[in-house]
């Protein structure tokens, strides 16, 4: 009121100040949730933490990394999706029963909305990072559709590869030192990327984006790289699975 009469609008010094009490919810548990709040908020500091190690410990420890992986990330999808449903369907129940003191519905809304929008947003980053990691995981399956994606890949680095080869013996020496690198180098910008989303306050799907779209950038950097030296170790066969088991038979040394 006084930023507006400040700006000329005198006539609003006429209002008068009048404290309107709103009560929001009426229950005798509201001590004992504010000290179960107290101590989730506290726990929110290092249960993201505990949970990422977790993660991949069970990733790590599977008999099919791959499917762990999926595994892993599709149960973390699905827990997201059914607490945003249940926070949905939450949501409905209260502002269809709304005490008889609670007169205006449109102010009840705009309350739980505020309340529960930064839960609501992280659970939405999270399905959709896990979602990432599902397409990740589908890619290095051994689908039709992968094997097309992986193969068209495959041509597309060796390409790039050939054209970067021809720009001098620095990308030769490059690619090189890279190739021996590669596969922990893009563990380490995955992990660097999981930390980062951890640790960032309150990081939104736009941030889970452009750290997925960072990690693949640097990825397809090494890799051309290393197919400028001729190293194709890391090429996932067209047809196959990177954690497939190898079936060729052993040829007989000659004597």
């Amino acid at each position: 009121k006084d930023r507006l009469a400040d700006r000329g609008l005198t006539f609003v010094s006429k209002i008068p100040d009048v404290s309107i009490p709103y009560q929001l919810v009426d229950s005798a548990e509201l001590p004992k949730i504010r000290r179960y709040t107290e101590v989730l908020n506290g726990a929110a500091t290092w249960l993201p933490y505990v949970a990422l190690v977790l993660l991949l410990a069970g990733i790590l420890v599977a008999p099919n990394r791959r499917r762990g992986l999926m595994t892993a990330f599709a149960m973390l999808a699905a827990v997201a999706a059914l607490l945003l449903a249940v926070l949905a369907i939450g949501r409905s129940y209260y502002l269809g029963h709304l005490p008889d003191a609670i007169r205006s519905p449109d102010a009840a809304a705009a309350v739980i909305d505020t309340m529960v929008r930064y839960l609501v947003a992280a659970l939405q980053t999270v399905l959709v990072a896990a979602l990432i990691f599902l397409v990740g995981g589908w890619l290095a399956g051994p689908s039709a559709p992968a094997t097309a994606i992986r193969r068209l890949g495959n041509r597309l680095f060796d390409a790039g590869g050939r054209l970067l080869a021809r720009t001098g013996s620095w990308a030769a020496a490059t690619g090189r030192f890279v190739a021996g690198a590669r596969v922990p180098l893009r563990i380490v910008a995955v992990l660097v990327a999981l930390v980062a989303l951890i640790v960032a306050n309150r990081p939104g799907i736009a941030a889970v984006l452009w750290w997925t779209l960072g990690v693949l950038v640097f990825s397809a950097i090494l890799e051309l790289f290393a197919r400028a030296a001729g190293d194709d170790a890391g090429r996932l066969p067209p047809g196959g699975r990177a954690d497939a088991p190898s079936t060729a038979p052993l040829k007989p040394r000659p004597s």
